[in-house]
């Protein structure tokens, strides 16, 4: 993940769990970002996202 770059909490998590499984194979990209998606959306859906600057 580029160090710029910004996830939710959540989501964030998850790569880093993720990382090893996806490197040594037992995880397929395509899985990976399928359960990143739910996790994130679920995250944005929630209320506000850090990073995002709403005008009062």
């Amino acid at each position: 993940m580029a160090s710029w770059s910004f996830l939710p909490p959540k989501s964030e998590a998850l790569v880093v769990a993720l990382v090893r499984p996806l490197v040594e194979g037992a995880l397929t990209a395509r899985d990976h970002l399928a359960e990143l998606q739910e996790v994130f959306a679920e995250e944005a859906a929630s209320g506000p996202v850090p990073g995002v600057v709403r005008a009062p």
